[in-house]
């Protein structure tokens, strides 16, 4: 069979979708994997960034990608809630926020911290936070509201 210019062959196209891992696929897998994988970064990036990291105080290569201007800081959150299996929220509408929650939460700790409770789920409560790593945030959350926390990432802001 004759293709067009530009066109692929069926099997290609197969393996072509096969080839880009679902987020699924690159949920629990190393942060470095999933920014190639999502095509957001070059290998030799990585290996830029892990050189830092072993010479450098930053520890944490998604930060050392955000000082070389290899990566935005939505990337990088977008990655990680890939990596740590949670939802990305593009947006947060503060006045959405029912006011029971945001008394129970000072606006001190919720800076310090970059969390923010955003919603009553039954006996859970939908949290915010920036990074997604810091599980002492959410454990401190947790106490502070006392209920079980369904963790979002959001961007920081």
């Amino acid at each position: 069979m004759v293709q067009a210019p530009g066109e692929f062959a069926q099997d290609e196209v197969t393996q072509i979708h096969a080839a880009a891992p679902t987020h699924e696929e690159l949920a629990g897998r190393p942060l470095g994997e999933i920014l190639v994988a999502l095509d957001l970064v070059e290998a030799d990036d990585i290996g830029a960034a892990l050189d830092a990291q072993r010479e450098g105080d930053e520890d944490r290569i998604g930060e050392i990608l955000i000082g070389l201007k290899r990566l935005d800081s939505e990337q990088l959150s977008r990655a990680l809630a890939i990596q740590m299996e949670m939802p990305f929220v593009e947006s947060i509408d503060i006045d959405n926020i029912p006011d029971g929650l945001i008394q129970k939460v000072p606006i001190s700790f919720a800076k310090q911290r970059n969390v923010l409770p955003l919603l009553e789920l039954g006996d859970s409560v939908m949290a915010a936070l920036e990074d997604p790593v810091d599980t002492d945030a959410l454990d401190d959350l947790a106490l502070l509201l006392g209920v079980r926390l369904s963790p979002v990432v959001a961007l920081p802001s």
